[in-house]
């Protein structure tokens, strides 16, 4: 049966609320056998949700239902409420469908979920009284800020409501780009140290990566995520190294500083893929061996990986042999939210040292490709906002101050800096997987590694030095 939308406009009634996960599901499963729309993926998110950030909060209700007005049936919305909210008192939601957010999360600690739901820590955040309803309407289409814990734009709108008398005239908060750049919450800074060993027949038979950096999880609502000090997404693409290498090690130590950071597009992948990478294209370097060659034999057990690198390579021409003087060809392959991408690309290098990447040939595996078209635009824009950052993305503070203020010191790609791009997407009866996300690691080591290629120069930090750019 075809499951309805849910786009309540008023008040919901409270109809159940469960902490036995086991009644829950019976109940659950009742409501989706009518075709009940739910804004999550599956119950078993619910229970690892509440088995990871419940007892954090010391939530005393995981699954809520209420009632829909508009139609006087009974549907399932949150998976955590905090005590101090009261179960019987479930705030306002406007037009929430369950394409518009698969998880939301209700808490006062936590105001990470869409911003419509606001009112459900207006309590606790801003003290209003429970009689009091806020709408945050957010300009649709924006990427920035979104899933911020601190909420501080909303919690700034509405100090600005109740300043203003909280009559119920509309409050219009905008935030300049400059206020955007020196209040952000920003990507970690990471330092890597990687060394291999090679046997006598150069077969790469020994791995240690260090990795020093701020946590994004420490301090914050997932911080129950970090297990005995570790962060898992300081380590994902490292820890999870597909390459077949007898022994590896890999340590982590967690910094702490000032600068407030959080998530960044594809996450730990970011800069773990960008190591790994350019590293393993040293090593094969080291081994005398073809970079592509000596990935694949070392994917033997990853038929996935394998099956995109060879595609990347393929596509690009990688047997056809180096490119002229002055020009180069550069491979890389990561995993990321299940999906598997390899890119290779090429630049172009001219005698001032600056780099022009002309061409990006990108295959993917996410399993059954359910909308090809959008696929390939995620991949390409996953290029585009990847190759920006390690082109030109560097934040710097002085004295404590963020130094960058809009475009013309904080550099982005340009349009007429955006290379030709391929998308090739493996055919698959897997399970379908994101693709927003996976397309923004391959690309920094591919470049620097084609850099190399071009001029024999290895690159070892992002955003490349000031001589390896257009």
């Amino acid at each position: 049966m075809e499951k309805r939308p849910i786009q309540p406009k008023a008040l919901l009634d409270c109809v159940d609320v469960f902490t036995d996960l086991k009644a829950a599901r019976s109940r659950w499963e009742a409501l989706e056998s009518e075709g009940i729309a739910t804004p999550f993926q599956s119950f078993t998110w619910v229970s690892t949700l509440a088995d990871t950030v419940g007892p954090s909060l010391a939530a005393e209700a995981f699954v809520v239902i209420v009632r829909d007005p508009s139609s006087g049936r009974d549907i399932l919305l949150m998976p955590l409420v905090r005590r101090r909210l009261g179960p019987a008192r479930i705030i306002e939601f406007a037009d929430f469908g369950v394409s518009d957010y698969n998880a939301p999360i209700i808490a006062p600690e936590i105001a990470a979920a869409p911003e419509r739901l606001a009112a459900a820590w207006k309590q606790a955040i801003l003290a209003l009284p429970p009689s009091d309803i806020i709408r945050i309407n957010k300009i649709p289409d924006q990427f920035g800020r979104r899933a911020n814990p601190g909420s501080d734009y909303i919690v700034e709108a509405v100090s600005i409501a109740k300043a203003f008398g909280a009559d119920g005239t509309p409050i219009k908060l905008q935030w300049t780009r400059e206020d955007d750049l020196h209040g952000g919450l920003y990507r970690p800074m990471y330092f890597h140290k990687l060394e291999a060993g090679l046997n006598e027949k150069k077969e790469l038979v020994g791995w240690r990566h260090v990795i020093v950096g701020q946590s994004i999880m420490a301090g914050g609502p997932f911080e129950v995520m970090v297990k005995n000090g570790i962060d898992p997404t300081s380590v994902e693409g490292a820890a999870s190294i597909a390459y077949e290498i007898p022994n590896i090690d890999v340590e982590l130590s967690t910094t702490k500083t000032g600068v407030p950071v959080l998530w960044w597009r594809v996450v730990g992948s970011s800069h773990t893929t960008f190591a790994v990478e350019a590293f393993i294209d040293e090593v094969a370097h080291a081994a005398g061996k073809d970079p592509f060659a000596f990935r694949r034999n070392l994917l033997e057990h990853e038929p996935r990986m394998k099956a995109v690198l060879e595609l990347a390579a393929d596509k690009a021409g990688w047997s056809s042999g180096p490119l002229p003087k002055g020009r180069g060809r550069g491979i890389a392959v990561g995993e990321a939210f299940k999906t598997y991408v390899a890119q290779v690309a090429e630049v172009t290098v001219d005698d001032a040292g600056r780099v022009t990447v002309d061409r990006v040939v990108c295959a993917v595996d996410c399993g059954i490709p359910i909308n090809p078209d959008v696929i390939a635009a995620q991949m390409e824009g996953g290029i585009g906002f990847g190759l920006g950052a390690v082109m030109y993305g560097a934040i710097t503070l002085q004295n404590g101050r963020v130094e960058q203020d809009n475009f013309n010191n904080y550099r982005v790609l340009r349009i007429n800096e955006m290379p030709k791009v391929e998308v090739h997407i493996v055919p698959s009866a897997e399970a379908p997987t994101g693709v927003g996300e996976p397309g923004v690691a391959p690309i920094g080591p591919a470049v620097a590694n084609a850099i190399f290629a071009a001029t024999g120069t290895r690159i070892h930090m992002l955003p490349f030095p000031k001589s390896s750019k257009t």
